[in-house]
């Protein structure tokens, strides 16, 4: 009795170990999978000196792009300079958590495929999260979003080229 009982609990621990090493394995297939498809859909970087910002631009926003602290550019938005782009990333300490802190003339470095603008901040708005009035296609404009702590509020930044 007691070798049968030594056999199931050796069997159960392999088939624990089996799958331990199994997810680790998917884990960190993930996560390169993930790093392939960052280097395939980086489009650039943004940099903020004032709230010491230098991040990645990703050409997504869903949660497997943002939760992996990238910026993601919105794809509704322009890629263009002389149009508005939007880049959303999640207010945390590796992204856009001191967006907050972000005042009249700032500046935000904007790199997109290899070119490069300076914007300067014009506002610093709270809005509701179904509010998309400020994100009409206005000339030579960046928007940057992030969450609050308020779910139902959304933190966007409004700057514009400057010289």
């Amino acid at each position: 009795m007691k070798k049968i009982i030594k056999v199931i609990l050796i069997i159960i621990l392999i088939v624990v170990l089996i799958n331990s090493v199994k997810k680790s394995t998917e884990k960190i297939y993930n996560i390169n999978k993930i790093k392939d498809t960052i280097n395939d859909l980086k489009i650039g970087k943004i940099e903020i000196p004032s709230i010491s910002v230098n991040n990645k631009i990703i050409s997504r926003t869903d949660s497997e792009i943002l939760d992996q602290n990238y910026v993601g550019h919105i794809k509704e938005s322009s890629l263009n300079f002389d149009e508005t782009i939007i880049l959303a990333g999640h207010n945390n300490k590796a992204v856009f958590k001191n967006l907050k802190y972000l005042k009249k003339n700032d500046e935000i470095f904007l790199t997109i495929k290899n070119e490069s603008k300076k914007y300067c901040v014009l506002n610093n708005i709270e809005i509701d999260k179904l509010d998309y009035t400020y994100f009409k296609n206005i000339k030579n404009t960046l928007i940057l979003i992030t969450c609050t702590n308020n779910k139902n509020k959304r933190l966007i930044i409004i700057s514009k080229i400057c010289v």
